[in-house]
């Protein structure tokens, strides 16, 4: 990819999509970005983990709009924990998270385009976007990503998840509540921002219906909060990206005049369904790509820091979200402490999908004792 690219349009002005333009911009690019929903929400939990912290300090200027959480209350079919976390997760307002990142990218020297990209071309020497050329194009525009879909790599049915919830309007004690859903491969959850809370599930495509996913989120959502502000919520649903059947691979996801960042590459965790740490992530190491004049940068970037685990999240998924392991967990955690330990370090992203199995196995015989001996106990 030479000579370097000088006008770069990048499709989405989201996380992904800010972070990129903002790296260009800083290097002397010109850069358009076309987003058709200024100061836009996003239907997602707002959940920020430790890891994203340790590989962006720079975010750690939000620190005062997030509610830090460091508890959190997992529900099984067979049982129940509440446990500390080993690190703590920030939770935000996705309005808050966007606008900064937007001003940050408009400060170096982007220029926002209030309006979604009508008609983007694909030409041997230049991109056309609306009528106008550019050397370079991102596609920053979510799962169902029209630049994606331009250059012939769109995502499989299968692929895609679902997101459906409530922005409720009232607050709650700083705790993360997930409620494990085997029959969907889903779990639901509460994530408690300073000024409301996310409640939501997020499932595969065709597994179940809309109004069947709202059904139980609204069950979920009345355990903890008054009728009135359930009752009074917002609703949100939106597609996401969740390679559950396959693997990503970097050759998909940039070619000689494109690149794909965050959702419209598939970099969300097709379990937890955390995106935002992958798309800033992408959109950093894409620009700094494109700003070097090769791609193959980012291509190598791609497999060295964030596919690998993504992919290793694909492989478990499967296997952990049915009702056997979600119905051992239930019984074992309450009972074990190094299982809640391992847990605690899991849902706060101190412990990685690749080291998960292999931690696992060394810790499996320690787990049986504590929850056999506790068990024993209790009867006598």
């Amino acid at each position: 990819m030479n000579p370097r690219p000088k006008k770069i349009a990048v499709i989405g002005g989201g996380p992904a999509g800010a972070v990129c333009a903002e790296r260009l911009a800083r290097r002397d690019r010109e850069v358009v970005v076309y987003e058709g929903r200024p100061g836009w929400d996003k239907p997602c939990a707002g959940g920020l983990t430790p890891a994203l912290f340790d590989e962006h300090p720079w975010l750690l200027e939000l620190d005062s709009k997030c509610n830090k959480v460091e508890r959190a209350t997992m529900t099984f079919p067979s049982g129940k924990l509440d446990m500390s976390l080993k690190r703590k997760l920030r939770i935000i307002d996705r309005r808050e998270l966007n606008g900064f990142l937007q001003r940050r990218a408009q400060n170096a020297g982007a220029l926002w385009r209030e309006g979604f990209a009508r008609r983007i071309e694909q030409h041997r020497d230049r991109i056309v976007v609306d009528g106008e050329k550019y050397d370079f194009v991102v596609g920053a525009d979510g799962a169902n990503s029209t630049v994606r879909r331009m250059v012939g790599r769109p995502l499989r049915r299968e692929d895609w998840a679902i997101g459906v919830g409530l922005y409720v309007g009232e607050t709650m004690e700083p705790r993360l509540v997930v409620r494990m859903l085997p029959d969907l491969a889903a779990y639901a959850w509460i994530f408690p921002a300073l000024d409301r809370c996310s409640v939501g599930i997020m499932a595969p495509v065709g597994i179940a219906t809309r109004h069947e996913m709202l059904k139980r989120v609204r069950g979920l959502a009345n355990d903890y909060f008054s009728a009135s502000a359930v009752d009074s919520a917002e609703s949100f649903a939106a597609l996401l990206p969740a390679v559950r059947g396959g693997l990503l691979f970097s050759a998909e996801l940039v070619g000689e005049r494109f690149a794909l960042v965050g959702d419209a590459a598939g970099l969300c965790d097709p379990f937890s369904g955390e995106g935002i740490r992958w798309a800033v992530t992408s959109g950093s190491l894409a620009g700094r790509a494109i700003a070097l004049g090769d791609t193959s940068l980012y291509a190598r970037a791609l497999d060295e820091n964030i596919l690998p685990e993504l992919n290793a999240s694909s492989r478990l998924v499967s296997r952990l979200m049915r009702r056997g392991p979600m119905m051992l967990a239930g019984v074992l955690a309450p009972r074990s402490g190094t299982l809640e330990s391992t847990l605690s370090e899991f849902v706060s992203g101190s412990l990685a999908y690749e080291q998960l199995k292999r931690t696992f196995k060394r810790r499996a015989a320690k787990i049986l004792r504590q929850a056999l001996f506790n068990f024993y106990c209790v009867q006598r």
